[in-house]
């Protein structure tokens, strides 16, 4: 089971209910220069779903972010990821993120995504908040947890608020100036 940074109760946010719009589409590229869709998708997924949509952007700079709605932590950074995905597209940034929300909260995950205006590949975890999604996603601790891979598709950094959880990670606000160098190279 996933604890989201903050510890923060989940009871309160669990029962917020949001509506949805929209219907899921399958992956798609973001290629350097080309403007980003409008249209907010989501996928559920595993891990094979995540190695195609970082296959599909091959040649991209890609930042993976692993969130979820009751994680205020995330919640709070999720627009920032959404800024940096529209300000660096053009240089060749494409965004993935991973929701690791239970299947059941598919409306509530969309419908966050709507409004955050998040028209990137979007992944919610088949496995939902346990460790088969931890295992899966390989992710070394709790969330938010973001990933950079370099235009070759290799990981290059891991970045969390509590880098000492994770081996060989950063803290979270070392983010933006690693984008900026792997965009760079």
């Amino acid at each position: 089971m996933f604890r989201c940074f903050s510890l923060l109760s989940l009871a309160t946010l669990l029962g917020v209910s949001l509506a949805t719009t929209g219907n899921s589409s399958s992956l798609s590229a973001s290629e350097p220069g080309v403007t980003l869709p409008k249209e907010v998708s989501l996928t559920i997924g595993d891990g094979e779903t995540f190695r195609k949509a970082l296959a599909a952007n091959k040649g991209n700079v890609v930042l993976v972010d692993y969130w979820a709605t009751w994680c205020i932590p995330c919640r709070r950074k999720f627009p920032h990821v959404v800024e940096l995905g529209k300000k660096h597209a053009k240089d060749g940034l494409a965004i993935v993120t991973v929701s690791t929300d239970d299947v059941a909260r598919q409306e509530a995950v969309k419908s966050y995504l709507v409004k955050q205006e998040a028209t990137f590949t979007n992944i919610l975890s088949k496995f939902g908040t346990g460790t088969k999604t931890a295992e899966t996603f390989d992710i070394p601790g709790d969330v938010p947890f973001y990933q950079l891979y370099d235009r070759n598709g290799k990981l290059r950094y891991q970045f969390s608020p509590d880098p000492d959880g994770i081996a060989k990670g950063e803290d979270v606000s070392k983010m933006d100036a690693r984008i900026l160098e792997l965009l760079a190279e």
